[in-house]
């Protein structure tokens, strides 16, 4: 298998740990969207920075 594929299915793997659900859409919000997610039900959160392989975010107040 190639790298990238063994990254994805390791951070796959770390996000089913953390919850049941399977759902069909996920969102991750950028500059200026982060409001959007206050106005919806939040099944679940996975903090970004502890996601295997996911680079951690350099810009002030993104959480």
């Amino acid at each position: 298998m190639s790298e990238l594929f063994d990254r994805i299915t390791e951070a796959t793997a770390f996000i089913r740990s953390r919850t049941d659900l399977r759902p069909d859409v996920a969102l991750i919000l950028g500059s200026g969207l982060g409001a959007l997610a206050d106005e919806m039900d939040v099944a679940a959160t996975i903090a970004y920075p502890t996601i295997p392989h996911f680079p951690p975010s350099t810009v002030e107040g993104h959480r």
